[in-house]
């Protein structure tokens, strides 16, 4: 668990990270009309604080690139008895890689999750055979998964809620075709999602008008699906768990059964369906020992002919996360 000292946040701070969650683009007045008991000033000042403080270290778009035509890939790797320095050298060149798109420091069987964007099945394998060929002096075990289904859910842990808004990241069989203005609007927006209108328009030496004709049109077509808030859940006394379920006796309707129970519980932030390392995982954040064993036991005694077994990794800190694939030729 967490050894420094939490920030205490108030309610309005809580409720601010809540409405933030999936519309981090919303102007301070929309947030203020979405909290209640709060000026879009103070909107504006909440948010400057909570970035200066380090609680939200960045706000990033979340683009649905099976519309684009790719797959998401995973690998978790574990590494060999390397030193803090060649640990590092490892994390900045995996980071710098134009390959991959988000990389996960763990703590557990596995030290690292690699994501990746592919054009398809043959095109994710030749990806990872390339990674691991790149970097295998540094490994010693690794697993490969596919990913079918990621559930985003709406960041409830702080209030302690089952009410939230979900967003479904999976394959469909609609594409979208994909300009040179709509992809050099999401590479400013990978780093900067919450980047005014006016300040796009200048980077990019068009009108205002024009990048938010193409910011509408991306969300309703739902390539964009949404804006999300970076917080480092280290801060706020949390601690970031990634678990791996293997799961028995599968059937269709016991499955939603589980998809439905892990949805309803405000501590879970993610559920991903994946083909090759497990049947579903999870990410959840935790503030007690005793939570988190509460965890564990309740699902057992709900599921306790599903569940075969588990693994439980603490996710330590993002490295990376730049979900726009870099293969595009526009």
């Amino acid at each position: 668990m967490p050894q420094e000292t939490a920030i205490l946040l108030d309610k309005i701070d809580k409720k601010l990270l809540f409405e933030l969650d999936f519309d981090a683009r919303a102007s301070n007045a929309a947030l203020a009309r979405s909290i209640g008991g709060v000026s879009k000033q103070g909107v504006a000042y909440k948010i400057t604080q909570l970035q200066k403080k380090g609680v939200i270290t960045g706000y990033y778009p979340i683009i649905e690139a099976h519309k684009l035509g790719f797959v998401y890939g995973r690998i978790l790797l574990k590494l060999r008895n390397l030193t803090v320095q060649e640990k590092e050298i490892v994390y900045n060149k995996l980071s710098a890689d134009k390959i991959t798109n988000w990389i996960l420091k763990c703590e557990g069987r596995f030290d690292l999750l690699v994501g990746f964007l592919a054009k398809n099945i043959a095109d994710f394998k030749q990806i990872s055979r390339q990674l691991l060929q790149e970097y295998g002096n540094y490994i010693n075990e690794s697993k490969e998964s596919i990913t079918v289904r990621i559930i985003h859910l709406q960041n409830r842990y702080m209030l302690g809620r089952k009410e939230g808004k979900s967003l479904m990241f999976e394959e469909t069989s609609t594409k979208y075709k994909i300009s040179k203005i709509e992809f050099n609007i999401l590479k400013l927006l990978i780093h900067n999602a919450r980047m005014p209108i006016v300040e796009i328009a200048q980077k990019l030496k068009t009108k205002p008008k024009i990048i938010s004709y193409y910011l509408k049109k991306m969300k309703n077509s739902k390539l964009v699906l949404g804006y999300r808030p970076s917080i480092d859940h280290k801060k706020l006394g949390f601690t970031h768990y990634k678990v791996l379920f293997y799961l028995i006796n599968i059937n269709q309707k016991e499955l939603e059964r589980f998809r439905t129970y892990l949805s309803n519980r405000p501590e879970i932030i993610y559920i991903v369906d994946e083909i090759g390392i497990c049947d579903i995982d999870i990410e959840m954040m935790i503030s007690t020992s005793q939570q988190f064993f509460k965890f564990f036991d309740d699902i057992k005694a709900e599921f306790p002919k599903l569940i075969r077994d588990y693994d439980v990794l603490i996710a330590d800190r993002t490295l990376k996360l730049e979900l726009l694939p870099w293969q595009m030729r526009i």
